[in-house]
Protein backbone atom coordinates (compact mmCIF):
# COMPACT_ATOMS: atom_id res chain seq x y z
CA UNK A 1 0.00 0.00 0.00
CA UNK A 2 1.43 3.14 -1.10
CA UNK A 3 0.68 5.99 1.88
CA UNK A 4 -0.96 9.10 1.31
CA UNK A 5 1.79 11.80 0.23
CA UNK A 6 1.35 13.84 3.83
CA UNK A 7 2.88 10.47 5.40
CA UNK A 8 4.97 9.47 2.98
CA UNK A 9 8.40 7.43 4.63
CA UNK A 10 10.16 9.05 1.73
CA UNK A 11 9.91 12.42 3.09
CA UNK A 12 12.50 14.27 4.76
CA UNK A 13 12.63 17.15 7.76
CA UNK A 14 16.10 17.02 9.32
CA UNK A 15 15.72 13.76 11.55
CA UNK A 16 18.62 12.85 9.83
CA UNK A 17 17.62 9.16 11.79
CA UNK A 18 16.20 6.02 10.66
CA UNK A 19 12.65 6.17 11.85
CA UNK A 20 13.75 2.39 13.15
CA UNK A 21 16.70 3.30 14.81
CA UNK A 22 14.79 6.06 17.20
CA UNK A 23 13.10 5.55 20.30
CA UNK A 24 9.13 5.00 20.27
CA UNK A 25 6.99 6.92 23.01
CA UNK A 26 2.99 7.41 23.07
CA UNK A 27 1.73 10.63 22.09
CA UNK A 28 -0.51 12.31 23.48
CA UNK A 29 -4.58 13.63 23.31
CA UNK A 30 -5.10 11.14 20.29
CA UNK A 31 -8.22 11.91 18.49
CA UNK A 32 -9.89 11.12 15.00
CA UNK A 33 -12.53 13.27 13.49
CA UNK A 34 -14.66 11.24 10.87
CA UNK A 35 -15.09 12.70 7.06
CA UNK A 36 -17.08 10.78 4.93
CA UNK A 37 -14.18 7.73 4.14
CA UNK A 38 -11.68 9.44 5.86
CA UNK A 39 -10.11 10.02 8.87
CA UNK A 40 -8.83 13.48 10.07
CA UNK A 41 -6.03 11.98 12.76
CA UNK A 42 -4.85 14.32 15.37
CA UNK A 43 -2.16 14.53 18.32
CA UNK A 44 0.19 15.91 20.35
CA UNK A 45 3.68 15.54 19.47
CA UNK A 46 6.47 15.32 22.46
CA UNK A 47 9.59 17.68 22.63
CA UNK A 48 11.98 16.63 20.03
CA UNK A 49 9.81 14.37 18.02
CA UNK A 50 9.92 14.91 14.24
CA UNK A 51 8.08 11.87 13.26
CA UNK A 52 5.37 9.16 14.02
CA UNK A 53 4.76 5.87 13.17
CA UNK A 54 1.21 5.30 12.58
CA UNK A 55 -0.67 1.77 12.28
CA UNK A 56 -4.58 1.25 11.66
CA UNK A 57 -6.73 -1.85 11.49
CA UNK A 58 -10.37 -1.76 9.94
CA UNK A 59 -12.23 -4.18 11.88
CA UNK A 60 -15.12 -6.36 9.75
CA UNK A 61 -14.31 -5.22 6.82
CA UNK A 62 -15.60 -7.18 3.97
CA UNK A 63 -13.44 -8.77 1.13
CA UNK A 64 -12.81 -6.79 -1.54
CA UNK A 65 -13.20 -3.31 0.06
CA UNK A 66 -9.96 -2.11 0.24
CA UNK A 67 -6.69 -2.78 2.63
CA UNK A 68 -7.48 -4.16 6.07
CA UNK A 69 -4.81 -2.06 7.85
CA UNK A 70 -2.04 0.09 7.21
CA UNK A 71 1.13 1.10 8.68
CA UNK A 72 3.41 4.38 7.51
CA UNK A 73 5.38 7.17 9.62
CA UNK A 74 3.97 10.32 9.31
CA UNK A 75 6.72 13.38 9.27
CA UNK A 76 5.44 16.50 11.79
CA UNK A 77 6.77 19.45 9.54
CA UNK A 78 3.97 18.11 6.63
CA UNK A 79 1.38 17.02 9.80
CA UNK A 80 2.03 20.70 10.92
CA UNK A 81 1.28 22.10 7.51
CA UNK A 82 -1.70 19.56 5.98
CA UNK A 83 -3.33 20.29 10.27
CA UNK A 84 -3.28 16.46 10.90
CA UNK A 85 -2.99 12.91 9.10
CA UNK A 86 -5.37 12.47 6.73
CA UNK A 87 -6.19 8.54 6.39
CA UNK A 88 -8.56 7.14 3.59
CA UNK A 89 -10.17 4.42 6.12
CA UNK A 90 -14.03 3.80 4.61
CA UNK A 91 -16.42 3.67 7.13
CA UNK A 92 -15.58 0.49 8.97
CA UNK A 93 -14.72 0.67 12.22
CA UNK A 94 -10.97 0.92 12.77
CA UNK A 95 -8.31 0.82 15.45
CA UNK A 96 -5.53 3.25 15.60
CA UNK A 97 -2.12 3.56 17.46
CA UNK A 98 0.32 6.45 17.63
CA UNK A 99 3.50 6.63 18.70
CA UNK A 100 5.94 9.03 18.47
CA UNK A 101 10.23 8.78 17.31
CA UNK A 102 12.56 10.35 19.49
CA UNK A 103 16.08 10.16 18.99
CA UNK A 104 16.27 10.40 23.18
CA UNK A 105 18.02 7.02 24.35
CA UNK A 106 16.38 7.91 27.82
CA UNK A 107 12.96 8.30 27.07
CA UNK A 108 10.33 6.35 28.90
CA UNK A 109 9.58 3.23 26.04
CA UNK A 110 5.51 3.00 26.53
CA UNK A 111 2.84 1.14 24.98
CA UNK A 112 1.64 3.31 21.87
CA UNK A 113 -1.18 5.70 22.06
CA UNK A 114 -4.17 4.00 20.77
CA UNK A 115 -7.87 4.82 19.73
CA UNK A 116 -10.81 2.52 18.24
CA UNK A 117 -13.65 3.81 16.66
CA UNK A 118 -17.00 2.65 15.44
CA UNK A 119 -18.49 2.26 12.43
CA UNK A 120 -19.49 4.75 10.34
CA UNK A 121 -23.25 3.92 9.90
CA UNK A 122 -24.36 3.25 6.00
CA UNK A 123 -24.80 6.00 3.64
CA UNK A 124 -28.30 6.13 1.69
CA UNK A 125 -28.43 8.77 -0.54
CA UNK A 126 -31.48 9.83 -2.39
CA UNK A 127 -32.69 12.76 -4.99
CA UNK A 128 -36.26 13.17 -6.06
CA UNK A 129 -36.87 14.30 -9.66
CA UNK A 130 -40.19 15.64 -11.66
CA UNK A 131 -41.46 15.38 -14.90
CA UNK A 132 -44.52 16.17 -16.67
CA UNK A 133 -46.71 13.60 -18.45
CA UNK A 134 -49.93 14.29 -20.26
CA UNK A 135 -52.09 13.56 -16.71
CA UNK A 136 -49.90 15.41 -14.77
CA UNK A 137 -46.88 15.61 -13.08
CA UNK A 138 -45.24 12.61 -11.71
CA UNK A 139 -42.24 12.31 -9.53
CA UNK A 140 -39.11 9.64 -8.99
CA UNK A 141 -37.46 8.88 -5.84
CA UNK A 142 -33.81 7.08 -6.66
CA UNK A 143 -32.47 5.81 -3.57
CA UNK A 144 -28.52 4.28 -3.56
CA UNK A 145 -25.83 3.04 -1.68
CA UNK A 146 -21.95 1.86 -1.81
CA UNK A 147 -22.89 -0.63 0.62
CA UNK A 148 -25.29 -3.30 0.26
CA UNK A 149 -28.08 -3.38 3.35
CA UNK A 150 -31.66 -3.25 4.55
CA UNK A 151 -33.56 -0.37 3.53
CA UNK A 152 -36.33 0.25 6.26
CA UNK A 153 -40.29 1.32 5.21
CA UNK A 154 -39.88 5.12 4.26
CA UNK A 155 -42.79 7.86 3.85
CA UNK A 156 -41.94 10.24 1.21
CA UNK A 157 -43.35 13.48 2.41
CA UNK A 158 -45.13 16.42 -0.10
CA UNK A 159 -45.19 19.62 1.72
CA UNK A 160 -46.15 23.55 0.38
CA UNK A 161 -44.39 26.44 1.68
CA UNK A 162 -41.18 28.38 2.13
CA UNK A 163 -39.49 25.76 4.58
CA UNK A 164 -38.61 22.21 3.87
CA UNK A 165 -40.25 20.01 6.35
CA UNK A 166 -38.48 18.44 9.18
CA UNK A 167 -41.24 15.47 10.16
CA UNK A 168 -43.76 13.45 8.55
CA UNK A 169 -46.26 15.68 10.37
CA UNK A 170 -45.36 18.88 8.42
CA UNK A 171 -46.65 17.38 4.65
CA UNK A 172 -48.86 14.80 3.10
CA UNK A 173 -47.45 11.43 2.41
CA UNK A 174 -47.68 10.56 -0.96
CA UNK A 175 -45.71 7.18 -1.48
CA UNK A 176 -44.47 4.86 1.11
CA UNK A 177 -41.63 2.40 0.47
CA UNK A 178 -42.11 -1.00 1.47
CA UNK A 179 -39.00 -2.64 3.57
CA UNK A 180 -36.43 -4.30 1.18
CA UNK A 181 -32.94 -5.13 0.30
CA UNK A 182 -30.88 -2.44 -0.98
CA UNK A 183 -28.03 -3.70 -2.82
CA UNK A 184 -24.82 -2.35 -3.54
CA UNK A 185 -24.57 0.61 -6.20
CA UNK A 186 -27.55 -0.47 -7.75
CA UNK A 187 -30.33 2.36 -7.53
CA UNK A 188 -33.87 1.71 -6.32
CA UNK A 189 -36.90 4.14 -8.18
CA UNK A 190 -39.69 4.70 -6.90
CA UNK A 191 -42.69 6.53 -8.83
CA UNK A 192 -46.11 8.23 -7.85
CA UNK A 193 -48.16 11.64 -8.94
CA UNK A 194 -47.11 14.37 -7.57
CA UNK A 195 -50.12 17.09 -7.06
CA UNK A 196 -50.54 20.44 -9.01
CA UNK A 197 -49.60 23.03 -7.06
CA UNK A 198 -48.11 26.81 -6.57
CA UNK A 199 -45.63 28.31 -4.79
CA UNK A 200 -42.43 26.47 -3.61
CA UNK A 201 -43.09 22.71 -2.63
CA UNK A 202 -40.48 20.24 -1.08
CA UNK A 203 -40.21 16.13 -1.02
CA UNK A 204 -38.52 14.81 1.96
CA UNK A 205 -38.38 10.74 3.00
CA UNK A 206 -38.56 9.89 6.37
CA UNK A 207 -38.34 6.77 8.53
CA UNK A 208 -41.89 5.19 8.71
CA UNK A 209 -41.00 3.25 12.37
CA UNK A 210 -39.13 5.21 14.73
CA UNK A 211 -37.65 1.62 15.64
CA UNK A 212 -37.16 0.27 11.68
CA UNK A 213 -36.09 -2.91 11.74
CA UNK A 214 -32.57 -3.16 9.82
CA UNK A 215 -29.67 -5.20 10.15
CA UNK A 216 -27.36 -2.11 9.81
CA UNK A 217 -27.19 1.05 10.83
CA UNK A 218 -28.45 3.65 7.96
CA UNK A 219 -27.75 7.63 7.54
CA UNK A 220 -30.35 8.22 4.58
CA UNK A 221 -29.90 11.73 3.28
CA UNK A 222 -30.56 13.49 -0.04
CA UNK A 223 -27.55 14.13 -2.18
CA UNK A 224 -27.93 18.12 -1.77
CA UNK A 225 -30.62 20.07 0.19
CA UNK A 226 -31.65 21.98 -2.60
CA UNK A 227 -32.36 19.12 -4.86
CA UNK A 228 -35.59 18.28 -2.27
CA UNK A 229 -37.32 21.34 -3.88
CA UNK A 230 -39.30 20.32 -6.66
CA UNK A 231 -41.08 23.61 -7.65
Amino acid sequence: MRPPDSAHPASTDGAGADPHALVAVPVEQLQALRRGDHLLVLWAWPDGALSARVRWRREGAPAGSGPREGDLVCRRRVYEHDGGLDLAVGRDAVTLTVEALVADPGAVCEAAASLSLPAQPALVQYEPTVRRRFAGRVATVTFTSEAGCYLPRLRIVHSIGRFRPTSASEGTVLHEVPGQRLPAGTPLAVEFPLPATRGPSWLVCFPADADAGSDCDLDIRPTALHRLRVT
